[in-house]
């Protein structure tokens, strides 16, 4: 009896494929067609979607374009979506910094909740418990309770 995740793998092991024997990938026509070239050869890879790239090379580049741009809902939004990256204590440092609320709020979705912790982090510990205790399931509710924030 087959594993569980084995039958696929079987099951393809045993096909034919037009343009290679079973499991050999198929090469795209020159022409970059995506049927097969001008003659209708068959399937090929064309149009495939790339590899992923590695994003944690991107985060630099992602922390850098926060900086740039001179607000604190920047990096209080890079803290919301990469809170465990060596980026992000990069970032509290940088947010650490900036004494004074951003004077316009962030127009996004989360503008209101931006706007509420980085007056929670500016007031001190208490308004960022009581932050964390308002949006216990919101990113920026758990980083209001990290250590970071009460030293």
């Amino acid at each position: 009896m087959l594993e569980r995740t084995g039958w696929l793998a079987a099951l393809l092991a045993g096909l034919a494929v037009p343009g290679g024997a079973a499991g050999e990938p198929v090469s795209a026509p020159v022409d970059g067609s995506v049927n097969g070239g001008a003659n209708g050869a068959g399937p090929t890879t064309a149009g495939a979607v790339p590899p992923a790239a590695d994003f944690a090379a991107r985060l630099p580049a992602l922390l850098a374009a926060a900086r740039a741009e001179g607000s604190n809902a920047a990096l209080i939004l890079f803290l919301a979506r990469w809170p465990d990256t060596a980026e992000a204590e990069e970032a509290r440092v940088a947010l650490r910094a900036r004494g004074r609320p951003d004077p316009r709020p962030d127009p996004g979705p989360d503008g209101t909740i931006v706007a509420a912790f980085d007056r929670a982090r500016l007031a001190g510990p208490a308004a960022l418990a009581a932050f964390a205790a308002a949006y216990p399931n919101h990113p920026l509710g758990l980083e209001a309770e990290r250590p970071f924030w009460s030293e």
